[in-house]
């Protein structure tokens, strides 16, 4: 691997750009960003190689803390922070070339794609891979493109109470309003009908029992009913998908209760409806396994 000697910047001044911040910088920072940040805890650096635990430094105090991340940094750090793997990967790739057009192919990214066919579940084994780096909103933008290309006349989507499925124009018409993010009409959202969210642990026919995405055993899947109704025809036009997060994370990490997603699955294979899963907290390998 090259040693990397840079040539205009020394290493001390770019060691200090990742290494600390001061708290002149920090309020300066805080003037200038347009970005929401909920503490004051700055993130230092990893507590050791591949760990979740993290060191973060609380900026008015000057605190420092320990903090185990449960969430993975919103559920994307599945090899925990500054793996030694993921950091000599990195290296080795940087000190080759450092960015290419997505509709370029390098070594690294023909087997990475051939490798995610080859590691795929089910159905999805030995297909083909869209490769999309700008993060889930764009995701399920595409999916939402695809489904209005394969649908022959479906120009309407179900999406689900409380559900998040990203910023963009189309990603937010199809989410759940959030204070903070939602500051406009939706564009598009005639385009979108919203049905309750089945919560087994806050039942809205009353049951007791269910808990954790389990359903009460007296349960006869009410809240199903209504969702097929919908995919029956009710929608203002015909259905190309349902978008839906499995595991619905920041509407209140709801589960989904299994038996629903059997019959929803049932339903929309039926009536030639895609069922789209915004899956960033249950997707491939995200659960170990």
């Amino acid at each position: 691997m090259v040693d990397f000697n840079p040539k205009i910047i020394s290493k001390e001044e770019l060691r200090a750009i990742s290494a600390g911040v001061n708290e002149e910088e920090l309020l300066l920072f805080d003037n200038h960003c347009l970005n929401v940040y909920y503490d004051n805890n700055v993130i230092i650096e990893a507590k050791e190689p591949g760990s979740p635990w993290v060191i973060v430094k609380d900026f008015k105090t000057g605190k420092i803390t320990e903090i185990l991340d449960c969430t993975s940094q919103n559920w994307v750090l599945a090899l925990g922070f500054a793996n030694p793997d993921v950091n000599f990967a990195v290296a080795e790739q940087m000190s080759r070339i450092t960015h290419i057009r997505s509709d370029s192919v390098s070594p690294a990214r023909a087997k990475f794609i051939n490798k995610l066919s080859e590691l795929a579940p089910g159905k999805l084994k030995g297909g083909r891979v869209h490769v999309n780096n700008e993060g889930g909103g764009l995701a399920i933008e595409a999916a939402i493109k695809l489904a209005l290309i394969a649908s022959k006349n479906g120009e309407h989507f179900l999406t689900f109470n409380g559900g998040y499925h990203g910023n963009t124009l189309a990603t937010l018409s199809a989410s759940h309003p959030i204070h903070s993010i939602t500051r406009f009409r939706p564009f598009g959202s005639e385009f979108f009908s919203k049905v309750p969210q089945p919560y087994c642990y806050r039942c809205l026919w009353k049951y007791k029992e269910g808990l954790y995405g389990k359903k009460d055993s007296l349960c006869n899947l009410e809240c199903f009913n209504l969702v097929e109704e919908y995919l029956m025809g009710l929608t203002p036009r015909a259905l190309a998908g349902v978008i839906l997060e499995p595991w619905q994370g920041p509407g209140g990490h709801i589960p989904f209760p299994p038996e629903f997603l059997v019959k929803l699955k049932e339903i929309c294979e039926q009536e030639k409806i895609f069922t789209i899963y915004d899956e960033c907290q249950t997707g491939m390998w995200r659960t170990g396994k």
